[in-house]
């Protein structure tokens, strides 16, 4: 899959490649051309929901470490992480009030 993220005003662009997936339990995938990452989804039913880990190694690019220090880049990059987690937390919950009300119908 393509990707593109714009990371401290700097714009990468890549591929993206599946190494793992398990339905419901496990996606683990890499990205290059830029922003070198390893992504790791895991899954687990919890007894009101699923409870999701994620694992994320990555490479800083020599242009982001020339303007930014560490802890900028840090910050910036979990910002970005929130906010992505923040929208899978919405779609899920959005899916479960379609179900809910398609139940109640």
């Amino acid at each position: 899959f393509n990707w593109k993220r714009l990371l401290c005003g700097v714009r990468f662009v890549g591929k993206g490649e599946c190494i793992e997936h398990l339905p419901h339990q496990k996606l683990s995938y890499h990205l290059n051309s830029g922003l070198n990452n390893e992504v790791g989804w895991l899954l687990k039913p919890v007894p009101y929901g699923t409870a999701v880990t994620m694992h994320l190694t990555f490479d800083v690019p020599a242009p982001l470490r020339a303007r930014h220090s560490i802890q900028e880049l840090r910050s910036e990059y979990i910002d970005q992480l929130e906010h992505i987690l923040g929208g899978i937390a919405l779609a899920l919950n959005e899916t479960k009030s379609v179900q809910e009300d398609s139940v109640s119908l």
